[in-house]
């Protein structure tokens, strides 16, 4: 079948580093969209937006596109300005003229990082999610991620993405304990959730493996659907699953997650803590510490029940346990 493709144009689309998919996507609608030469109020590299109309049709939700906008500005792809009365959004390409010409496409000669638009050295907030194929290992980009600054939006899955580590295997409890940094740094779980805990358990479903490994995504996507429950439900369903349950796989966490309130996870929390864990287990020692501290000793009441139980004959200690969260 023979298509008549005369007329038609082209748009040439360079490889950039983009965040993510979603960006990606929406600058190459943008591109498409922008004018090739001045077109009535618009000049080269421009384009007249709706931007509900554009998660619209690119089938994304309007405040992911806004926020990719803002994004894709600050990292100098694009510049935005709105229009009055609410008639929509003028986007200029950045150096559309020079990205459309192919003779700067040359095997010799390089576009430098400002003309090509991608990020350079000093180019601000969230510079670290662009950065792709640097980190060999989590570890390493975990350290990396110590020194960024992390916008509310930005999620682990986009960091793991973004530093290509998603397909990276965690293999040791160091490894684990790296991770466990990365999780607190992206707000991945509730603020207050105590790494002690959190790296005992997250060591605890990689051995669930025969091989010792588990995937980095797996555990993004597991620690995701973990983070509507709060810290103590968090707490407790971590340690419960950790000192009871250490054959079980992540899904089991969630298991409990599910059957446990608030009310009943501190209930759990301070018999878990009253009772130190396993101490025949060196591992669960720490585990008090990372969660709150523990506060015995005999108050006025105590020593008055001590002095009934001596009159009536009876022997032992009576002892008052307060836990402090």
């Amino acid at each position: 079948m023979y298509m008549d493709m005369e007329g038609w144009g082209y748009v040439v689309a360079p490889a950039r580093v983009f965040k993510n998919r979603r960006e990606k996507i929406l600058y190459m609608c943008l591109l498409e969209e922008a004018a090739f030469a001045p077109f009535g109020s618009l000049k080269t590299g421009e384009a007249l937006i709706n931007v509900t109309e554009l998660a619209r049709d690119a089938s994304i939700d309007v405040k992911k596109v806004r926020y990719s906008l803002k994004k894709l500005e600050e990292a100098g792809f694009i510049k935005t300005r709105r229009l009055k009365q609410n008639r929509g959004l003028i986007v200029t390409i950045l150096n559309y003229e020079k990205l459309q010409n192919t003779k700067n496409y040359g095997k010799k000669k390089a576009p430098a990082p400002e003309e090509s638009g991608e990020l350079t050295e000093h180019q601000g907030k969230g510079e670290d999610m662009q950065e792709q194929g640097k980190f060999k290992n989590i570890p390493e980009y975990a350290e990396h991620l110590k020194k960024q600054s992390v916008s509310d939006e930005d999620t682990l899955k986009d960091a793991l993405e973004a530093a290509e580590l998603k397909n990276m295997n965690l293999s040791s409890e160091k490894e684990i304990d790296k991770f466990a940094d990365m999780i607190i740094k992206m707000g991945a779980l509730p603020e207050g959730v105590k790494k002690g805990i959190l790296v005992k358990y997250l060591d605890c479903i990689r051995l669930t493996r025969s091989h010792c490994k588990i995937s980095a995504k797996l555990l993004a996507n597991h620690l995701e659907k973990m983070s509507k429950y709060s810290v103590d439900q968090l707490h407790y369903a971590m340690w419960t699953h950790a000192e009871h349950y250490d054959d079980k796989r992540e899904k089991y966490t969630l298991g409990i997650l599910r059957n446990t309130d608030d009310h009943k996870a501190r209930q759990g929390l301070m018999k878990l803590m009253n009772r130190g864990g396993k101490r025949n287990d060196e591992q669960f020692s720490t585990y008090p510490k990372a969660v709150g501290k523990i506060q015995s000793g005999s108050s006025q009441e105590v020593e008055r029940l001590e002095a009934l139980a001596r009159e009536k004959g009876l022997s032992g200690k009576i002892r008052d346990t307060h836990c402090d969260f």
